[in-house]
């Protein structure tokens, strides 16, 4: 019925026309079947000129039948079996042809190859290769890109909410950790724990989501939360769409959100150092949940120190000229 590709399939016997069509000859490819050269029911030969070089158009109206319209559509044939069916030693005949061989197969490894000469290959190769990596080096330089982040604290009667999730694996052992502070910048609630395994963003949900209900259950009206992951802030703030996995989970954050006056941002992970830490203490030593600076271990003191006294951390990003 002519629903053959007209460039790609081997529907004339002569192999793929696009390989075959001279580089500067040119391919229109406006024309996708054999069907779209076929003219009241017989070959279109002022189309098939323009298409092709001279042998190919007279070989296709010489030898080949203009297609009818049929509802079944072509069944290709392999051309080197006589059923018509493709098998690997047929395609490794037509490949290794003795006469003229294909480049491919000039580019396999053949056991008649002698190691020695295989090995002076390698050598000339890798010899090749080092001086063209030696070259692009030479050529290609980087930039190193500093920009200063730190934590920031909250407006005069808001909580503002870091979290984070860790998963050892992706998915693997996961931990969730969120943290609580007010407008000085003090602990309110610092907790973590170990949920079952999960990947990074299934414990990055999570993470907020129980930081949200832990807000909500002791009714913090305006709630400035802030995570690590762009992924999980775009998808709170409904820009962008969420995994299947997580949908029910992210729903109820949305519903969690809309009961108080809230605030979503992202921060740099150098920004969000504590609850980066404690998610992963919850994994090396286990759950905890502090109500006081003094309940946290000694360097989640350190970092909130360093947040309070708004120490900022650098983040360094690599960047070429």
């Amino acid at each position: 019925m002519g629903s053959s590709l007209f460039w790609f399939d081997n529907w004339t016997g002569l192999g793929a026309l696009y390989f075959l069509v001279p580089q500067d000859f040119g391919v229109d490819e406006s024309v996708h079947n054999a069907y779209d050269v076929v003219k009241n029911g017989t070959w279109d030969v002022d189309r098939l000129t323009e298409l092709l070089p001279e042998e190919y158009a007279a070989h296709i109206v010489e030898k080949l039948k203009p297609p009818v319209m049929q509802e079944e559509l072509d069944v290709p044939y392999w051309m080197l079996e006589t059923r018509g069916q493709f098998s690997v030693k047929s395609a490794w005949d037509y490949l290794r042809r003795r006469n003229e061989p294909r480049m491919e197969y000039k580019m396999i490894w053949r056991a008649g190859i002698s190691l020695e000469g295989l090995a002076l290959h390698q050598a000339i190769t890798r010899y090749w290769t080092a001086q063209e990596l030696i070259s692009m080096m030479e050529k290609y330089t980087l930039r190193l890109k500093y920009e200063k982040v730190k934590w920031e604290f909250p407006m005069e009667g808001w909580i503002k909410i870091n979290t984070d999730g860790a998963s050892r694996g992706n998915p693997g052992r996961s931990a969730i950790r969120f943290c609580l502070r007010d407008k000085y910048g003090d602990v309110i609630y610092p907790a973590g724990r170990e949920i079952d395994e999960a990947s990074n963003i299934e414990a990055e949900t999570l993470a907020i989501l129980e930081a949200l209900r832990y807000s909500s259950l002791h009714q913090h009206h305006q709630v400035w939360l802030q995570t690590d992951s762009m992924l999980l802030k775009n998808i709170v703030e409904g820009s962008w769409k969420p995994p299947w996995c997580i949908i029910d989970q992210v729903d109820e954050i949305k519903r969690l959100l809309n009961g108080c006056i809230n605030m979503v941002s992202h921060i740099y992970r150098e920004g969000n150092k504590l609850a980066d830490h404690l998610a992963n203490y919850a994994l090396d030593v286990g759950n905890f949940e502090c109500h006081e600076f003094w309940e946290l271990d000694v360097q989640a003191r350190r970092i909130l120190n360093g947040d309070k006294l708004q120490c900022p951390y650098l983040r360094v990003k690599v960047t070429k000229n």
